[in-house]
């Protein structure tokens, strides 16, 4: 009957990251190529033919189970914007956070002069097509919610 042999828990690991082996060195920067190669090809393929994902987590930020809509919790503002890229069919592909008031502060900051204010022609009619645009998605949410326009302006 062979001896039976058990591992003792408080003996650690092994651990030969400081052992040199130049034939598995030659063979980790081979693989390491492969594998750099790979992921570039998937997240080229991704972008080509798969659509990121825009959502507002407000959305699940009332009621019971409030969360993000993620599993995080629910977030503060709802002009914050999530972008799935779905680098997977699960609900684990990345998600980047998108902050509107910095976006527009950004774009503040980029068309304005020294002194905070639009002066460039160009860029007043850029920004009042921005403007107008993000009002009418204000009136769009504004008509589902069924506020007339003449009191969806007033606080």
């Amino acid at each position: 009957m062979p001896t039976k042999m058990e591992s003792l828990p408080h003996w650690g690991h092994v651990d030969l990251s400081d052992v040199y082996l130049p034939a598995a060195e030659e063979f980790g920067k081979m693989m390491e190529q492969q594998v750099l190669k790979a992921a570039g090809e998937m997240i080229n393929y991704v972008i080509k033919n798969e659509k990121p994902h825009p959502w507002f987590p407000c959305l699940w930020s009332d009621g019971i189970g409030a969360c993000d809509g993620l599993g995080g919790p629910p977030v503060d503002d709802p002009a914050v914007l999530y972008v799935e890229i779905p680098f997977s069919d699960d609900d684990s592909t990345p998600t980047w956070k998108i902050l509107l008031d910095e976006a527009v502060e950004d774009f503040v900051d980029g068309v304005s002069s020294i002194n905070g204010q639009i002066e460039d022609p160009e860029k007043i009619g850029i920004a009042k097509g921005l403007s107008d645009r993000l009002r009418s998605f204000a009136d769009r949410i504004d008509a589902a919610i069924n506020i007339p326009q003449d009191k969806a302006a007033q606080p």
